[in-house]
């Protein structure tokens, strides 16, 4: 196929499955990621009208079969992702935004009426083309028109009306692909708008598996019906074929437990639609697209083909359905040669109260889960104040400590280990201490030759007065994680100059911060790994967030962030992250495994590459980087939880068991 030239970017047999949320299916014959809307239009014009072209959003309400997909995917990038409040309670927004981005925009603009649009996990050429909805209301009721680039390369206006709006709906065009649009809303209260945003964003995670692999709502509702209850009511909820499953939490979700093919997603739910349809008569439509070419049959006739009730039928991977969950204990993969592997009581201590304990709830749920596939027995330990009591009745063998934030990362929970004397995973306490507080770990590790930003700690109520550092600058609490707290302070910006009393930021919330100098470029990061024959860096991972920086909600929000592995960076500049990671990982005194990130100036070289923290808990979520680069060194998720186990348990048992071990 010969393709016309372009000032954006053209990459053949790029992979899709890391741009959707599923995280599986083929390849785009040609992914075309335009530089703005003139190169996406003359590059339509002159594009042969025989090649199909698929607009690719965030990737969340999408399955892409695994024979990929032919002709052209055309992604939206930054060039399409900007919001901007033009008066009026009017929002002019490009096609590749984010529904966070526009809800936000509009809460700093004092327009309320799209606060909806958080809960959507979409970009805004999606929610124009789909009339993506959510809390009782759709794009339908705040869109004034929009600006698309039509299959033959013209541009065009469409008003509200032109589209032809209905449920999950619209006329757009097939191969039209949206560039802006503009939403009106109505005058309100920043503050109030939050406080809608936040009640909306706690009902989503009450009731919606956000931190799986899933396209979100799977079927439509029809008429006068919810189609999760009649899922439910079909006897669905838990439901798996190989990796795939009905969500046990909202059974209008499919989920990709870690291997599923698209093939084995798209069968659960035509299966799920055949269940519904003997149970109630009520045949449900597919709300998630589903794109793309199957894969052909297998030699033996095996291939994808619908399955029956009670596991018969094939899949691509001789998969069948079973009525449940599999969560009972199994053999799992065998030892690699010369590990120990024998079979433990692990608690698994996970939740607690910190501003991560969502995800370190679903860091606990992949851990449990992957230990008893493994053959281990488990006991799940949420930390409260009777944790000490829970662990002595539970007496297990060790402690996966799957907390983030304190109390579990900044040495509290290894203190009480250690005085227990229960073995535990991850670092030790003195390590914990160091690494969760950002000034002592700039004290460690810059003296050992490791590059870190400067700054210095100021009170909160100083950046009142005045600015701590020249603009640009980064605030952030010194004894947090996940990006928590942290605000970039620009020229310009939202936060007033000097910064406002009645500024939301983590001045309100913290005595003091850190102020460091903004570092420019891009977000790199390296898991470490302990394994037979010591640490070993597993590999480099550039982050493009798909708006803003890569905050908490681009950390943990599937598709808000995009993860290349291999980075795209030169091999000086991933043997130096390899290599610092590493060295911080031995300075510090790290165990099992850390994540450290890194902030790179590509204009500057090896000169530009800065080390901003060391993670001694990184998350074990499905979007977690440590468990993405060892599944790419080819280490499943259940091995690595293993080699983390392993690394425990050959670790000197805690002084105090020590003691009580001499003195029995």
């Amino acid at each position: 196929m010969t393709l016309p030239p372009v000032r954006g970017r053209l990459t053949a047999d790029a992979a899709l499955a890391p741009l959707v949320w599923f995280k599986s299916g083929g390849a785009a014959e040609w992914l075309f990621e335009p530089a703005d809307a003139d190169d996406l239009a003359a590059f339509l014009a002159a594009l042969d009208s025989g090649v199909p072209v698929l607009p690719l959003g965030l990737g969340s309400n999408l399955i892409v079969r695994d024979g990929g997909v032919p002709g052209v995917t055309i992604r939206l990038g930054k060039a399409f992702a900007r919001v901007e409040s033009i008066g009026d309670s009017l929002l002019r927004c490009g096609g590749g935004a984010s529904g966070i981005l526009v809800s936000s925009t509009a809460r700093d603009a004092g327009v309320a009426g799209v606060e909806f649009l958080r809960s959507i996990p979409g970009t805004v050429g999606g929610f124009v083309r789909m009339n993506g909805g959510a809390y009782g209301r759709e794009t339908a009721d705040v869109l004034v028109e929009a600006e698309v680039v039509l299959r033959d390369g013209t541009r065009r206006t469409l008003s509200h009306d032109a589209l032809g709006y209905s449920y999950r709906h619209s006329a757009l065009p097939d191969g039209a692909v949206v560039v802006r649009a503009t939403f009106r809303g109505v005058p309100g209260e920043p503050a109030a708008i939050q406080a809608e945003m936040d009640r909306i964003a706690a009902a989503r995670e009450a009731s919606q598996p956000l931190r799986s692999r899933t396209g979100g709502s799977t079927f439509k509702n029809p008429p006068g019906a919810k189609a999760w209850q009649l899922v439910d009511a079909a006897g669905c909820r838990g439901l798996r074929r190989g990796d795939a499953q009905v969500s046990e939490k909202h059974t209008n979700f499919l989920l990709n437990l870690g291997a599923a093919s698209s093939a084995e997603i798209e069968a659960l739910g035509e299966y799920v639609r055949a269940r519904v349809k003997a149970a109630s008569g009520v045949e449900l439509e597919w709300e998630i697209q589903r794109v793309g070419d199957g894969l052909n049959p297998s030699r033996d006739g095996e291939g994808d083909r619908p399955a029956q009730p009670g596991g018969e039928g094939g899949s691509p991977h001789g998969a069948s359905l079973v009525e449940s969950p599999l969560h009972q204990p199994s053999a799992g993969p065998p030892p690699r040669a010369g590990e120990d592997f024998r079979r433990f009581h692990v608690a698994v201590l996970m939740g607690g109260w910190s501003a991560e304990r969502a995800v370190s709830l679903h860091s606990g749920a992949g851990v449990a889960e992957a230990l008893e596939s493994l053959g281990h027995r488990v006991t799940r330990v949420d930390l409260t104040p009777t944790v000490a009591a829970d662990l002595a009745a539970a007496a297990p063998d060790l402690v996966f400590n799957a907390l983030h934030g304190t109390p579990g990362e900044d040495g509290s929970v290894q203190g009480l280990l250690e005085l227990m004397g229960l073995r535990y995973t991850h670092s030790g306490l003195a390590t914990s201490v160091i690494a969760i507080d950002k000034v002592l770990t700039k004290q460690v590790l810059v003296p050992a030759g490791v590059p870190m930003p400067g700054g210095r700690i100021v009170k909160s109520a100083e950046v009142y007065e005045a600015d701590p550092l020249p603009r640009p600058y980064v605030l952030k609490p010194v004894n947090e994680g996940s990006s928590v707290g942290v605000a970039i302070v620009t020229e310009g910006g939202n936060y007033g100059s000097p910064i406002g009393r009645d500024t939301a930021g983590p001045w309100q919330e913290f005595d003091e911060l850190l102020a460091e100098p903004y570092v420019r470029g891009r977000e790199l990061t390296t898991a470490v790994l302990d394994g037979a024959d010591g640490p070993r860096a597993l590999g480099v991972t550039e982050l493009r967030p798909k708006s803003g920086w890569y905050d908490y909600d681009a950390k943990y929000t599937d598709g808000m962030t995009e993860h290349l592995f291999p980075a795209p960076v030169p091999d000086e500049i991933a043997e130096a992250c390899r290599g610092l990671a590493l060295q911080a990982h031995r300075v510090l005194g790290c165990r099992g495994c850390s994540r450290s990130d890194f902030r790179w100036d590509d204009e500057r070289g090896v000169d530009g590459l800065f080390l901003l923290e060391v993670n001694t808990q990184p998350g074990m979520t499905a979007l977690s980087l440590v468990p993405e680069q060892a599944r790419h060194t080819g280490m499943s998720y259940a091995e690595l939880v293993q080699a983390i186990v392993v690394a425990a348990m050959r670790a000197p048992a805690p002084r105090a068991a020590a003691r009580a071990r001499d003195a029995a």
